[in-house]
């Protein structure tokens, strides 16, 4: 594997899929252009005369863009690095499943790109997936977090490309008026405002679908130990790689002692177990005492006696507190719009 694989919080797993995208942003980037673009011509000769439409035809159907970027990092995971012309080819194996459902009402869900592996990957639909959602969702918010912050790396990066395009012209060449372009935008500032935003879209891709992806490795590292079976997997590999007269005594001796004492064993396979009778046993395994115990402690401490003048002033206190903090907000706010 090209990523080290071990239990991370989850902000470190973003982390990490943050350096995955950097690492691989350029095929990850001409990836996502490569499936956007067509859609991008289709749009664009269809509502030609609205271009607000166009832009929104091409939000709405990022679910197309994003599973071939999803897929080359899962073979890139394993030190594979496909071609992109490889990955197109399985373009329609990748996104068609489940489209219509991604397109619809999954469209809008915030943790869009921590489920996103769960469907294409682990290939589960209905209520298959429902479940496997509901295990390895549970307790994750970093999901929306990511998904929050690229609304607004891609609007801030939009809004710093109109900008730089205004500061790098020369005056006297200056085509665009900033008051016209945020406020009453014509054909020409609605244009120019959607293309920025289709930079804006491609430049985020690939750290948000790497985020989501690293956010599903760790949560089946935490779930599944694939860090442990990694490491068992190289001990194989390493074990493998003997030479037959090395390994000859060790398979002699394991095929003695499985004859001679393991042959009255029946071997231990998995079996399923209804819920409460799961719940006991958990509960007994925890009581042992390998588990330690949980205490919970409380305690009084003496901060002073509250005199009558605190007591009047306080609310004043309080009004001025929730003044003065109104007034910094609104002050940083607007330092934020003057730059």
């Amino acid at each position: 594997m090209t990523v080290s694989m071990r239990p991370r919080l989850a902000w470190e797993a973003i982390d990490l899929g943050f350096a995955m995208a950097r690492q691989w942003f350029l095929p990850l980037w001409l990836l996502w252009f490569c499936s956007a673009l067509p859609i991008f011509g289709i749009a664009l000769l269809l509502f030609h005369d609205r271009p607000w439409l166009v832009i929104l035809v091409i939000w709405w159907l990022k679910p197309l863009y994003e599973p071939p970027l999803l897929f080359w990092l899962s073979r890139a995971l394993f030190a594979e690095s496909p071609a992109r012309l490889t990955v197109l080819r399985q373009w329609h194996r990748v996104t068609w499943p489940q489209l219509l459902a991604n397109l619809s009402w999954r469209r809008l869900s915030p943790n869009r790109s921590f489920y996103m592996p769960i469907g294409m990957l682990e290939r589960l639909s209905g209520k298959r997936r429902r479940g496997r959602i509901s295990l390895l969702g549970r307790g994750q918010q970093a999901g929306i977090w990511l998904t929050l912050a690229g609304v607004v790396f891609e609007i801030t990066l939009e809004l710093c490309f109109l900008f730089l395009l205004f500061i790098m012209l020369p005056e006297e060449l200056r085509w665009i008026d900033l008051e016209k372009l945020f406020f009453t935008p014509g054909p020409l500032e609605e244009w120019l405002q959607h293309l920025t935003d289709l930079l804006a879209m491609s430049l985020i891709a690939p750290f948000y679908v790497a985020g989501g992806f690293a956010l599903y490795l760790n949560r089946r590292s935490e779930l599944e130990g694939w860090d442990i079976e990694i490491c068992l997997r190289r001990l194989l590999a390493r074990w493998q790689g003997r030479t037959a007269s090395s390994t000859a005594p060790l398979l002699v001796l394991a095929a003695l002692l499985a004859v001679g004492m393991v042959t009255d064993i029946a071997p231990l396979g998995a079996t399923e177990i209804e819920r409460e009778r799961a719940k006991q046993v958990i509960e007994e395994v925890l009581a042992d005492e390998a588990f330690g115990e949980m205490r919970s402690l409380s305690y009084w401490k003496y901060t002073g006696e509250r005199t009558t003048q605190d007591d009047e002033h306080s609310w004043w206190d309080l009004v001025v507190d929730f003044i003065e903090g109104f007034l910094q907000g609104f002050a940083a706010i607007g330092e934020i719009l003057l730059w």
